[in-house]
């Protein structure tokens, strides 16, 4: 059995320009794969698309719901729908919890969370697209167990969904 990237496959990586997702985006893209490259940093993004002709550049705040929302219409008007969303954009900042400062944790949570949310949202009809023809549209991202059921949320493995969550 192949494994789910032999074949060129529509890629959505956010995180894209820098430390694993950089890693990510050069391998992705020499391999052959069709990769739109998502970071707040455009300039940051045409240098790490710009040796490639199968890059698409899609600058976006995942912060932003309505940033991540056009980033999403942006691939869809390019690529018509993705097989992988890789839900890679994330930060982190160290709490010393002898001075606990709740701007610090509503920053990581709205990036990490609610960033990872927006784009699941944007990624979904995309991938949709792929299973309706016929391909297995896969969707990963870092949304810890833990957190998911106290959030009570389930995500399915793939893009299968019709309305569930």
């Amino acid at each position: 059995m192949a494994t789910p990237l032999a074949t060129p496959q529509r890629i959505w990586l956010t995180g894209a320009t820098s430390g694993i997702g950089e890693a990510l985006a050069k391998r992705l893209l020499q391999d052959g794969h069709r990769v739109a490259l998502t970071a707040r940093r455009r300039d940051a993004l045409e240098a790490l698309a710009a040796p490639f002709d199968n890059a698409l550049v899609v600058p976006a705040d995942l912060t932003d719901r309505a940033s991540v929302r056009e980033a999403g219409e942006r691939i869809a008007a390019v690529f018509g729908g993705l097989e992988l969303a890789l839900l890679n954009a994330g930060t982190c900042e160290y709490l010393d919890a002898r001075h606990f400062d709740i701007d610090l944790v509503e920053r990581v949570l709205t990036t990490n969370l609610h960033g990872t949310l927006y784009a699941v949202d944007a990624a979904l009809p995309l991938l949709r697209r792929a299973r309706d023809a016929h391909r297995r549209p896969q969707l990963a991202g870092i949304l810890p167990p833990v957190l998911r059921h106290r959030l009570g949320l389930r995500l399915t493995r793939n893009a299968d969904t019709e309305g569930r969550s």
